[in-house]
């Protein structure tokens, strides 16, 4: 991509993330710190791994530290990248930790003893669909329609040895505007990276590896003020059949669930109890003693709206002790038609926090 496109779409991106800071107390009701631009800058880390992705490209985390969050002691590390050990290799949010302040910049891996949140799942979560005309895939006639993207591989099968269902075409990190190489450490204000996809449709999906794509998936992810900002477009290559859009969710690490702007489910709940809550959650926030993490969505962009939404929640718990949006959803005979080239999107966001800062509702 362009260096110009590049820093044109993160200005947008800025944009975006400046009029949804100023509208959140307002219109979202997001509970996470609004204060001014964090002091000092975070450090990015854009880290090569091993594997391969099938671009010919090397799989990448990306490392997000001095996440201050109005702490003196301590500070957080968030990354992103591709999900190591799936069968997409899907780019996502990763793991959370939180390390001493004066060792900011220390890169930690799953085992540390800092290790806070992540497992492996989706938190950008997956799409259900199927393309209108032509289906060539393994599944025709069989009613069903299964995830693509995300952690899903060939017939929702989430082991590493299953036919992928995702492609992914490009990632780009940009730091305060300037394209980062693999392998670079930066430090800035905004952390943005961009990542472009191809999906497979439910009814195009074959075990060979030749299913056809019907669908690209734009990943924009921009940090700054210690929240990470999300944003994920679909645009059908074809005309679709759209039956479910999760949109953001997350894996309940820590103890305690809420569902906040909920009228339904205002408690507190166990990470494992199951729940669906009406249609005005804004944010779910997992929490214990120590942390808070919150996903959010915004309600007045793209499908957060629900129009496109028949059922009667948006948020809910699982028996896989998973909390997630429910943004787009419809019975399977009557699911929701686009057109090719007709876009569905949402934005939202994660924050993570030390409980009992300024900024944050309790």
């Amino acid at each position: 991509m362009d260096k110009k496109i590049h820093i044109t779409f993160f200005y947008l991106i800025c944009l975006q993330t400046c009029v949804l800071l100023a509208g959140c107390e307002k219109d979202l009701d997001i509970p996470h710190h609004h204060g001014p631009q964090s002091a000092e800058p975070y450090w990015c880390y854009y880290a090569p791994e091993k594997e391969i992705l099938p671009n010919g490209q090397t799989v990448a985390t990306i490392f997000i530290g001095g996440i201050q969050n109005g702490t003196d002691q301590k500070s957080a590390v968030m990354t992103f990248g591709n999900k190591i050990g799936t069968p997409n290799l899907n780019f996502d949010l990763g793991n959370i930790y939180v390390v001493p302040k004066s060792d900011s910049t220390l890169r930690p891996n799953n085992n540390s003893q800092y290790w806070i949140f992540g497992h492996q799942t989706d938190n950008i979560l997956p799409i259900r669909f199927k393309v209108k005309n032509h289906a060539d895939g393994d599944f025709l006639d069989d009613g069903q329609s299964f995830f693509t993207g995300g952690f899903h591989g060939y017939k929702n099968m989430t082991s590493i040895d299953a036919t992928p269902t995702l492609y992914e075409k490009e990632k780009v990190v940009i730091v305060d505007g300037d394209t980062m190489k693999m392998g670079e450490i930066r430090k800035g204000n905004h952390v943005q990276i961009i990542v472009r996809n191809l999906l497979q449709a439910s009814n195009t999906q074959k075990k060979d590896g030749q299913g056809r794509y019907a669908m690209e998936q734009d990943i924009y992810m921009d940090f700054c003020r210690d929240t990470a900002f999300v944003r994920v477009d679909f645009t059908p290559l074809e005309d679709i059949l759209a039956y479910q859009i999760d949109g953001l969710g997350f894996y309940n690490d820590l103890d305690s669930i809420q569902f906040i702007g909920s009228r339904t489910k205002m408690g507190t709940y166990k990470n494992y109890i199951v729940n669906r809550a009406d249609k005005s959650v804004k944010a779910i926030r997992q929490f214990d003693s120590e942390y808070k993490l919150d996903a959010f969505i915004d309600p007045h962009y793209g499908i957060g709206d629900l129009k496109y939404n028949s059922e009667s929640y948006n948020a809910q718990t699982t028996e896989v002790q998973k909390s997630y949006f429910h943004l787009l959803a419809s019975p399977n005979d009557t699911p929701w038609t686009f057109t090719k080239g007709e876009t569905i999107s949402f934005r939202g966001g994660y924050v993570f926090s030390f409980k009992g800062i300024p900024g944050c509702r309790p």
